[in-house]
């Protein structure tokens, strides 16, 4: 499942298919460790929980902190380690 995203610009109107990913990378050499896609968690959601304006399409990459993992524990399997694991949501277009 994707989320489907309406841009508009002065000159168009599209709409973007985007998949939002969780993606973990090891905190001494930076190399990707996991990654999961977020299809039940809506841009609205992250937008509260990331602190950004309800303009803002979240299409770059964010750290997750401690509190925002704990949100983010709630709603997925893996069990977050942030002792060896750096986190982070990005947003990759279909």
């Amino acid at each position: 499942m994707t989320n489907l995203i309406q841009t508009n610009t002065e000159s168009s109107s599209q709409n973007i298919q985007v998949l939002r990913m969780l993606r973990w990378y090891e905190k001494d050499g930076n190399q990707l460790i996991g990654e999961l896609s977020l299809p039940n968690i809506e841009l609205t959601e992250l937008q509260e929980l990331f602190q950004e304006s309800p303009d803002n399409l979240m299409f770059e990459c964010y750290a997750i902190s401690p509190r925002q993992a704990d949100y983010f524990q709630q709603k997925i399997k893996p069990k977050f380690n942030l002792d060896d694991y750096d986190y982070f949501i990005d947003c990759d277009a279909l």
